[in-house]
C-alpha cells in the first residue's frame, strides 16, 4: 500500500499531465495492477421504484423520455462534430473523435441507452440519499430533481462539484457520482478529473480506483 499511497500523491501533483493522452494511458496501466473489477451485479431488485417517497419528501421517478434523451444525444453529437472541424490540436482531435464515436454508438440503440441512463440515475440517486445526513438536504434534493427531469446532467454535475468544493463531510462520493454522470454523457475529460478527485479524497475505495483505471483506458 505504500507504493499506492505514493501513486495517489503523484496523481494530485500532476493533474495537468494526467489528463493528456499519455497520462491517461499510464494511470490505467498502473491502477489495473492494484485492483480487479468486481463481478457484475445482476440483482435488479436494488433500484429505487419510480414514484416511491424517500424520507417522506423526495419522490424519485423517470421524468424524461427516450425521445428527449435522443434529442440531447443528437445535440452533443453536433457539438462534437463542430468541435472536431475547428480543432487545431491533435490531442483534442483524438479526444473528440473518441467521444463522437461513443455518442454514435449510443444513438444506434436509443432504447438500450435510455434504459442504461435510467439505471445509472437510480443507482446515483440511491447513493446520494446516503449523503443527506452530512449535506444540506435542499442541495441533494436539487441534484435529484435535475437527475429526475433532465437527460442533460451537466447541472446536476455542477451541483455535485459545488458540494465537493465546499469541503463538507463525505465529499468523495459526490465527486465520484459527478464523474459517472460526465462519463455517461461522454465528457471523458471531465469524468477523469472527477474520478481522480474521488481517488485523492478516498484512496482506499476500490470503486473509485477501478473507475479511474477504466476511464484512463478510454
Amino acid at each position: 500500500m505504500q507504493h499506492w499511497d505514493q501513486f495517489v500523491v503523484y496523481i494530485s501533483k500532476n493533474k495537468e499531465w494526467l489528463f493528456s493522452g499519455a497520462g491517461l494511458m499510464a494511470i490505467g496501466f498502473i491502477v489495473k495492477f492494484f485492483i480487479k473489477p468486481k463481478p457484475t451485479n445482476t440483482n435488479t431488485n436494488n433500484t429505487i421504484e419510480a414514484g416511491r417517497d424517500i424520507n417522506g419528501d423526495i419522490t424519485i421517478n423517470n421524468g424524461f423520455t427516450e425521445k428527449q434523451l435522443k434529442e440531447f444525444l443528437l445535440t452533443i453529437q453536433e457539438q462534437l462534430s463542430n468541435g472536431l472541424k475547428h480543432s487545431s490540436s491533435e490531442q483534442e482531435k483524438y479526444r473528440l473523435k473518441k467521444e463522437l464515436q461513443a455518442i454514435k454508438e449510443k444513438l444506434q440503440n436509443t432504447t438500450a441507452t435510455y434504459e442504461q441512463a435510467i439505471q445509472l440515475k437510480q443507482e446515483i440517486e440511491k447513493n446520494l440519499l446516503t449523503l443527506q445526513s452530512n449535506q444540506p438536504k435542499a442541495k441533494i434534493a436539487q441534484v435529484l430533481k435535475e437527475l429526475r427531469n433532465n437527460p442533460d446532467t451537466r447541472k446536476a454535475e455542477k451541483d455535485l462539484d459545488e458540494i465537493v468544493e465546499s469541503g463538507a463531510k463525505e465529499i468523495a462520493p459526490a465527486a465520484y457520482e459527478s464523474g459517472r454522470l460526465a462519463e455517461n454523457r461522454v465528457d471523458y475529460r471531465k469524468a477523469m478529473k472527477a474520478f481522480t478527485k474521488a481517488v485523492t479524497l478516498d484512496k482506499n475505495n476500490p470503486d473509485y480506483l477501478l473507475k479511474a483505471a477504466q476511464m484512463a483506458k478510454k
